[in-house]
């Protein structure tokens, strides 16, 4: 075997050689790497070479899938390559039905994002492979989670998510500064946070994000924009549940978010919840900020209508509220234990009175019993409507608001019955569609048992 052109070996001990190269990114780390393996001498005809995606044991070729055959047209869209990153997407689309990546890109379009011409350009082979896959990955995940109704009789969507994320994980060329990378780092950031895989998912949004500083510092296009913004929801909210320091700053989302002029629901709700998140972020009381956003988006203006965008939005605004007098009023109890812990002289037990502190911290205890309270009450009105779209992502912040009311409940006596709110919400998230959720079933099997020894 010959060395690439500009290589040369420096150093050998044993088997080990130390080289010198000329290579200077992955992608011709990975072109030259390829160009080895082709040197090696090919295996046996009789064998069969290694699959490049994990095929579901389930399905196969010939496979009918809920009484539809598979259409031909598949093949159209993408042959067999002699490249083995080509075969990857192309045993990913020829081991499942098409009609299947239609739905689910629909179902992405309608969801997520405002692009509606995805299925066409999937069609005419032009949409980006990794990006498709790993709408593919997160689709599948979300219509098997939220929408059991429509997807439950696929019951393949588990192994399509996973053999999908798998695709896209091959294909993606992580050092390409584009709009397209960032996209799909995100997608697949939202598919490895549902999977309960945090530490792998931030590692993938800290990659998305030193992409998007390269571009936006001279593209201020709405798409950009837009997608700013969405990041540093996902950014904030991670900060906020995980107590950890922010990647995105303020100063960087203010001067986008001013730029930032559509009279679009859904791009003003996400202004409002990026000031929300911040204002979070800063410890700082929400009710000011709840005065401003009522003025635009209030949940059943008229009772009788049906569940509309507007109704969505406020869902989502009124959630972020809860969640944030929640993380307020739980810091200013725990601040006020700091304080008496500091501050206050040694007394025993039996000479000891009721303190201020001790005042304070009940006062915040019982804020914080309300904020949960309201916080389920929010996630009964979702689960009403039948919008299920963002729970999966909610349960840490339902596990802070159950860990309040049940152990609040322990130390002062409330006006409502926790224990009535804590049965509601822990069998609402039971379902078997929704346990398909690491998250959720990490959060159900929580606190079962402690509902039912209660």
């Amino acid at each position: 075997m010959s060395l690439p052109l500009g290589w040369k070996i420096t150093g050998r001990k044993r088997s080990i050689f130390e080289l010198e190269t000329n290579i200077h990114t992955l992608g011709e780390l990975y072109t030259t790497l390829v160009d080895l393996r082709n040197q090696v001498a090919p295996q046996d005809s009789e064998e069969q070479p290694p699959l490049t995606t994990r095929r579901s044991s389930s399905f196969s070729a010939s496979d009918t899938y809920g009484g539809l055959s598979r259409s031909s047209s598949n093949f159209s869209m993408s042959t067999p390559s002699s490249n083995e990153e080509d075969n990857v997407y192309y045993n990913l689309i020829t081991v499942y039905p098409e009609f299947i990546f239609e739905l689910l890109l629909q179902l992405y379009s309608t969801d997520f994002c405002d692009k509606k011409n995805l299925v066409e350009l999937f069609h005419l082979g032009k949409l980006n492979k990794s990006y498709a896959s790993a709408i593919f990955a997160y689709s599948s995940l979300h219509a098997s989670l939220c929408h059991p109704e429509k997807y439950g009789i696929y019951s393949f969507l588990n192994n399509l998510a996973y053999d999908s994320y798998y695709s896209a994980h091959e294909l993606i060329e992580f050092d390409d500064i584009s709009l397209t990378t960032i996209e799909t780092l995100v997608i697949m950031y939202r598919y490895l946070y549902l999977m309960g895989r945090e530490a792998e998912a931030r590692n993938l949004f800290c990659l998305a994000w030193r992409h998007m500083q390269v571009i936006s510092d001279g593209d201020h296009s709405s798409t950009i924009n837009r997608l700013v913004l969405s990041m540093a929801e996902l950014d904030w909210t991670f900060s906020i549940l995980k107590s950890c320091d922010p990647i995105i700053r303020y100063e960087q989302v203010k001067k986008i978010s001013a730029i930032c002029r559509s009279d679009r629901l859904e791009d003003t709700a996400l202004k409002f919840r990026i000031r929300g998140l911040n204002m979070i972020l800063q410890r700082e009381q929400l009710n000011g900020w709840r005065t401003k956003y009522l003025q635009m988006f209030l949940y059943k203006r008229n009772p009788r209508d049906i569940y509309s965008s507007e109704d969505k939005l406020a869902l989502h605004l009124h959630a972020l509220y809860f969640s944030g007098m929640l993380e307020y009023h739980q810091y200013q109890m725990m601040t006020a234990f700091e304080t008496s812990h500091v501050n206050e002289p040694w007394t025993d037990y039996f000479s000891s009175t009721t303190t201020q502190t001790k005042t304070h911290v009940e006062k915040n205890l019982y804020s914080c019993m309300n904020a949960a309270y309201g916080f389920i009450q929010v996630i009964k009105l979702f689960l009403d409507e039948g919008d299920t779209c963002q729970l999966p992502q909610m349960t840490d912040t339902l596990s802070a608001a159950c860990t309040v009311l049940y152990f609040g409940n322990k130390v002062i006596r409330p006006h409502k019955s926790p224990q009535e709110a804590l049965l509601f919400i822990v069998g609402a998230f039971s379902t078997s569609s929704m346990m398909q959720c690491p998250r959720v079933e990490r959060f159900v099997k929580t606190w079962m048992p402690l509902i039912k020894s209660s």
